[in-house]
């Protein structure tokens, strides 16, 4: 079927719904920046099994607990109930590669910084299964020298300890690498009780692996990555989706905003979709039935 941005997500829902000849894919595999795949999620799921029979024939795992066969076992089982069933596989590690152990140790620190420490260790494990170590390699005098060239952890390693006490505490290992992507892939092959729907969302993807070439040639990829560096591109791509998504929140309540609010928004947020959002709809709140949102209301309400 193919990969689509998160741009097309809406066109592509609107003609599996509008057409009989198209029905939704088996499977979906979301990644990229952590709203937009949340929200995807979301419009994916709606579709696929509204919120009447969500309760029975839905069934959310976690990505970095799970084992793979029982993803694979649920998918393949029938609900009490019958017709359509969604698994969500959230937060998956499938496509993880030694290379990325860098990306998921930053990850690692910021949500510590954030403090989101179960995020923190999410990251962190999926980080040293790629690395093939233990928590107790960390509690060593020389760590530093055990992680992958271009990860600085810094002079100041605290939120090191940090997460290695929460995984002590919430009793959390680093999980098996496994063949995990080849269970999967082989279950995509021989194909899913028809109405049986797998959704799988992912931070990071290694297109080069044979299970996201599969994904993408049986099931829709749907691709919510944004740039993150500050060269000019980037802030380009930045601000194209903030507008976007803009666009989404304020067209169904008939609200408008102009370049100078938008770009005082920019300035308050950063590139941060939940906040940004999240101002956005108090000053949608804060405009009342006035159809223009200014800057006047930008000050009052910060």
């Amino acid at each position: 079927m193919g990969e689509i941005s998160y741009q097309d997500l809406k066109a592509y829902l609107k003609q599996i719904e509008a057409s009989s000849d198209r029905p939704p894919a088996a499977v979906h595999l979301i990644h990229g920046e952590d709203f937009l795949v949340r929200t995807a999620f979301e419009e994916i799921l709606q579709r696929l099994l509204p919120d009447a029979s969500r309760c029975l024939n839905y069934e959310p795992l976690d990505g970095a607990a799970a084992a793979i066969g029982d993803v694979v076992a649920s998918i393949n089982t029938y609900s009490l109930l019958g017709g359509a069933k969604v698994v969500a596989l959230k937060d998956a590690r499938l496509f993880h590669a030694r290379e990325t152990a860098v990306k998921l140790l930053d990850s690692a620190r910021n949500a510590r910084i954030d403090g989101d420490l179960p995020r923190a260790a999410k990251h962190f494990l999926a980080a040293l299964a790629q690395l093939n170590l233990s928590l107790e390699d960390l509690r060593t005098s020389d760590r530093s020298t055990r992680f992958p060239d271009g990860f600085d952890a810094g002079a100041d390693d605290v939120w090191i300890d940090a997460i290695l006490d929460h995984c002590a505490s919430a009793r959390l290992s680093v999980p098996s690498a496994g063949d995990s992507a080849g269970i999967l892939e082989r279950a995509i092959e021989n194909g899913f009780p028809k109405g049986h729907h797998l959704i799988i969302t992912t931070d990071l993807i290694d297109r080069r692996r044979s299970l996201y070439k599969l994904i993408s040639e049986k099931g829709i990829v749907i691709d919510c990555s944004v740039p993150k560096g500050d060269r000019r591109a980037d802030k380009e791509a930045q601000a194209a989706a903030l507008t976007d998504h803009m666009r989404s929140i304020l067209e169904p309540v008939g609200k408008t905003v102009n370049r100078e609010v938008f770009l005082s928004l920019c300035e308050m947020t950063g590139f941060d979709l939940g906040t940004f959002t999240n101002n956005l709809q108090i000053l949608i709140d804060y405009a009342g039935p006035r159809q223009a949102i200014t800057v006047e209301h930008v000050e009052a309400a910060h």
